[in-house]
């Protein structure tokens, strides 16, 4: 129950670290306040009671940085449509720091993940270009997938990225039956990115 508790808080901290990056960086206000603070606390704490009893302190505060940043670079690319490079290089680094330091996952296994991630949306981006000469993604959305596949490690890096393809789907065709968006607007990709990269890495905790 103490770890339980210790990932509550760690998910509000997260929270707040969100909101904080997402105001100083992306120059929005924070993006969901209070009900952000909420979901990422709850994610972190049903997380622990599922799969973290075994985790270790540690490795949740990890996984808090991780959703930090992601929850940041989630709801900046909605508001402004934007992947920011300094909030994913951050957290590129941050995987490459924390992964061996505190989640028993050691270099090799956190570069390959990144490897995946960008190899997987460069080959997107490429056949996107070749076939429909346009691309829905940008170089902000490789770097971030690159990113997610560093945080996730090599074992979970493609669930990620799948689950994030498939919410993407779906997200841009409930704004499309909505009438939110018609078939040229462009779509935050990266926002369902991020989500998808918050569940997996809570659903990993402990394993």
């Amino acid at each position: 129950m103490i770890e339980a508790l210790i990932s509550l808080v760690i998910g509000l901290l997260s929270a707040t670290t969100a909101n904080i990056i997402a105001s100083k960086i992306g120059g929005i206000k924070p993006a969901v306040g209070s009900k952000q603070s909420l979901l990422l606390a709850t994610i972190c704490f049903l997380a622990v009671l599922v799969h973290g009893l075994q985790a270790g302190i540690e490795c949740n505060l990890a996984a808090g940085i991780y959703i930090a940043i992601l929850a940041a670079c989630g709801a900046i690319d909605l508001q402004r449509r934007l992947v920011y490079p300094s909030v994913v290089i951050t957290g590129i680094l941050a995987s490459l720091l924390l992964n061996p330091l505190l989640c028993n996952t050691n270099l090799t296994n956190t570069l390959v993940g990144l490897l995946e991630g960008l190899i997987v949306f460069t080959l997107i981006f490429a056949i996107g270009i070749m076939i429909f000469r346009a691309s829905a993604l940008g170089v902000g959305d490789i770097l971030l997938a690159a990113m997610i596949g560093g945080m996730v490690g090599a074992r979970s890096a493609l669930a990620a990225l799948i689950l994030g393809v498939v919410l993407a789907g779906v997200y841009a065709t409930l704004l499309l039956i909505t009438g939110k968006a018609s078939r040229k607007s462009y779509f935050a990709f990266g926002a369902p990115l991020c989500v998808a990269a918050i569940v997996v890495i809570s659903l990993n905790l402990g394993k």
